[in-house]
């Protein structure tokens, strides 16, 4: 499986979004823009490219694609939105977008509804949702400007998660998300096949990332421990494993697959 242009990765300072970072430069698709809040973590991300692939061109990237619209136009001085913005700096810095993987994303913490404060499912909503949908936007603005490369303009790849398809105790506000970021795929995949825009979604079961790490051990019994008990390879997944999934939905080995979600679950969801 071969890789080639460039890229943009968002949540890329770690978990499957750095993954799926290093796996693409490892594939050939050494021009990178990669976005994350944490500078030490984009910072490692990088080191870790550039330690496999000398020649990578890795751009990072610390904009808050969640800030609200007043605070992008204060410091840009434009209506412009962050992705906006984003989009813009690749295809300028790069000559075009080849593909967009849209991981960054947050739980909000485990509450079922009426435990849930309106600001935390606001904020869920507004990373998980918004800001992959405005990234998407952009993109495949950019991307209907491009010529076709391989019969294609661009690949698109959102991540979503098992709870895209299911419900899952304690999590409103991110179960509520990641239904969204599966039906944006699905309605965006549609709109723009005809242009030669690919756009998929990747549905992991519980992954092992710093995310999950930083849960406190006795949430991670309670919450996540039985679903490893459900899965029936019975084990969490590593963001190596989602990341291999991306990079084959952006090739051209996917190049017949467009609107689909990925389960990458251990078989969780098939279980079901």
């Amino acid at each position: 499986m071969n890789l080639s242009g460039s890229a943009i990765i968002t949540g890329a300072a770690s978990g499957i979004g750095r993954a799926t970072a290093v796996r693409f430069a490892e594939l050939g698709a050494t021009k990178l823009v990669l976005l994350d809040k944490n500078q030490a973590g984009l910072n490692e991300t990088k080191a870790l490219i550039l330690a496999t692939v000398p020649g990578a061109d890795v751009v990072l990237d610390t904009r808050d694609l969640a800030a609200p619209d007043a605070e992008v136009a204060k410091d840009t001085g434009s209506n412009k939105t962050a992705a906006d913005t984003v989009i813009q700096l690749a295809a300028k810095h790069f000559g075009r977008l080849d593909y967009l993987v849209n991981c960054a994303g947050t739980t909000g913490g485990f509450a079922a509804a009426v435990d849930a404060e309106l600001a935390t499912f606001d904020a869920v909503q507004r990373l998980n949702v918004r800001a992959t949908w405005l990234l998407q936007r952009a993109a495949i603005k950019q991307m209907l400007t491009q010529e076709l490369v391989h019969g294609g303009r661009g690949s698109i790849v959102n991540i979503g998660s098992a709870v895209s398809h299911i419900g899952q105790r304690r999590l409103s506000a991110y179960v509520t998300s990641k239904h969204a970021v599966l039906g944006l795929t699905h309605a965006d995949a549609v709109d723009y096949a005809h242009a030669g825009i690919r756009i998929n979604c990747i549905s992991p079961g519980l992954i092992e990332t710093n995310l999950g790490i930083a849960i406190p051990q006795e949430i991670r019994d309670r919450e996540l421990t039985p679903l490893v008990e459900k899965t029936p390879l019975g084990r969490p997944g590593q963001p190596r494993e989602v990341a291999d999934a991306v990079a084959f939905l952006c090739s051209s080995e996917a190049s017949y697959i467009t609107g689909t979600s990925l389960a990458v679950d251990g078989g969780l969801l098939g279980s079901r």
